[in-house]
């Protein structure tokens, strides 16, 4: 309570980010399971966490900026399902 004996509510706000094992990983990175570990090693790619003695898992918001800090392709012909939109965006 307030000095004029209101209440007063705080709002509070948790974001969880969810966990991906590497097979999830590996249908949105286009990248083979040896190239991912490398790239991983090599600081290329967001290492994961360890979430249990044998299981690890990376975090959907680091795979997801990594995702969107790949470099555009502006070169090479779109496939036929990206033609559509690139039309439709245009």
């Amino acid at each position: 309570m307030d000095g004029d004996g209101a209440i007063q509510y705080v709002e509070v706000v948790v974001k969880i980010d969810a966990l991906l094992p590497e097979s999830v990983v590996r249908k949105y990175v286009p990248y083979g399971r040896t190239q991912l570990w490398e790239m991983v090693r090599s600081g290329e790619f967001p290492p994961p966490r360890r979430v249990g003695p044998n299981r690890r898992a990376w975090l959907a918001s680091e795979v997801q900026d990594w995702i969107k800090s790949r470099p555009v392709s502006l070169h090479g012909k779109p496939r036929i399902g990206e033609q559509k939109k690139l039309e439709v965006a245009q």
